[in-house]
């Protein structure tokens, strides 16, 4: 059901008899779709505003990741294979707007950069391997040998920078931050 496995009949060397395994060529396939566009607007020579947004947005069809041992036909797994029994997909999306303004004001340029972003993503993994190597007693028997972990992750900033950089002489320049 739900194309999850289920443990039925005889198990062999640790395989039920009638678990379906597959194979699927290029599992971690990877979709970016990225964006940028930026605007400057100039009202005179002394003041520049530059507001930047980006977008990226993530999907990988599956972990990238190799396993050790053998596979439910008792063979040795080759180099890039995995032994999950689901593909372990995940997805990204990410947006950010900035506005650096730059003002001449003779003697300094001050300059005032804002920026926020909001990155947000989840993924769903295969835990299988820890409940079975960690819980035998408990774990072997159960009917679908399969336990999986869904998580997901947010995070969001809104930064501040503010910037006088001039100098006193052709000798000495400073840069005085907050």
């Amino acid at each position: 059901a739900n194309g999850a496995p289920i443990q039925t009949g005889t198990v062999f060397d640790g395989v039920p008899s009638e678990t379906n395994f597959t194979s699927k060529k290029d599992a971690d396939s990877y979709k970016s779709v990225y964006g940028r566009i930026s605007l400057l607007w100039m009202p005179n020579d002394d003041i520049d505003v530059l507001t930047t947004y980006i977008f990226q947005e993530d999907d990988v069809g599956g972990r990238r990741a190799q396993s050790e041992g053998v596979n439910g036909f008792g063979e040795p797994y080759k180099d890039y294979e995995q032994g999950a029994m689901i593909l372990e997909p995940s997805e990204r999306t990410f947006d950010m707007i900035s506005i650096e303004t730059n003002i001449n004001l003779s003697f300094a340029t001050l300059t005032s950069a804002t920026s926020y972003y909001d990155n947000n993503g989840s993924n769903i993994t295969d835990n299988t391997g820890f409940y079975a190597n960690n819980f035998p007693g408990s774990y072997v028997n159960y009917p679908r040998p399969l336990y999986t972990a869904e998580r997901s992750y947010s995070d969001k900033s809104f930064i501040q920078e503010l910037r006088l950089v001039g100098s006193i002489s052709e000798k000495i320049d400073y840069v005085v931050g907050l």
